[in-house]
């Protein structure tokens, strides 16, 4: 029976007040345990320094989606002080419907909706719960085409994926109709590349580092501050009881 229904799971929270921060970060990849200790210093960093309002956390979760990586996992994240989502990757799905209790009945997250007093932020996966790659299923896009129109009226909607959208997706033109139809006006994805920003079928796209580890072994993560219809963006990389912050030129006012 669950194989029926577990698309229905959803990360939903709602922030009230103004001006928000929150925090990115991708590709965890949890049964590594170099990774996962790394994950703990963030936390602990994010909860000492109380500016945070929420963590969004896109995939890869685990690199073999093992039930004890989704375990770990969802124990580590239940020390932070303050509200997540998730989204998971492509290596999530590996071992798909066999090996999900703990992914499924503890982390969810095939859907994220993060709502604030004028923003929105959506998010839909294209490889969960289906075994096939690049791929936005119907029903993912019929819950964000239903979410946008019930939810977004008077908001600025901001669309999340934990990959970037190049190559060949199935269905990825009806994704972007139902955003541009919905007036929505920012995608955020990962890159493996530099952050960076450009336009994808008349939208404005934010590609941001993939991952929380630097290839120095630096913890990092990005954070979004959102505030009277304007979205800017920056990196912070965690050095000791520090923190070093670099301002992108990916400010937005949507």
């Amino acid at each position: 029976m669950k194989n029926l229904f577990i698309i229905l799971f959803l990360s939903s929270f709602i922030i009230y007040g103004q001006g928000k921060n929150i925090a990115l970060i991708s590709n965890i990849e949890s049964g590594n345990n170099d990774n996962l200790q790394k994950l703990s210093v963030l936390i602990d960093s994010l909860n000492s320094r109380n500016e945070i309002d929420y963590l969004i956390i896109t995939g890869d979760l685990s690199y073999t989606s093992d039930n004890s990586d989704y375990k770990l996992l969802n124990e580590l994240l239940n020390t932070l002080e303050f509200p997540y989502a998730i989204l998971a990757g492509g290596n999530d799905n590996k071992n798909y419907p066999y090996d999900w209790t703990d992914y499924f009945d503890k982390i969810e997250g095939d859907n994220l909706l993060i709502e604030t007093d004028q923003f929105l932020i959506a998010g839909i996966n294209g490889y969960l719960p289906y075994s096939e790659y690049q791929h936005f299923s119907i029903e993912n896009l019929t819950w964000l085409g239903s979410t946008l129109k019930d939810n977004g009226k008077n908001r600025a909607i901001i669309s999340i994926l934990p990959f970037p959208l190049s190559g060949s997706f199935s269905n990825k033109e009806s994704y972007l109709s139902i955003l541009k139809n919905n007036g929505a006006k920012v995608i955020i994805q990962p890159t493996q590349g530099k952050s960076s920003s450009e336009i994808i079928g008349g939208i404005r796209a934010i590609s941001l580092q993939d991952g929380f580890i630097d290839s120095k072994g630096n913890i990092f993560y990005h954070k979004m501050s959102l505030d009277n219809n304007f979205a800017s963006f920056s990196k912070i990389t965690i050095e000791g009881n520090e923190e070093d912050i670099e301002n992108f030129d990916l400010s937005i006012d949507i």
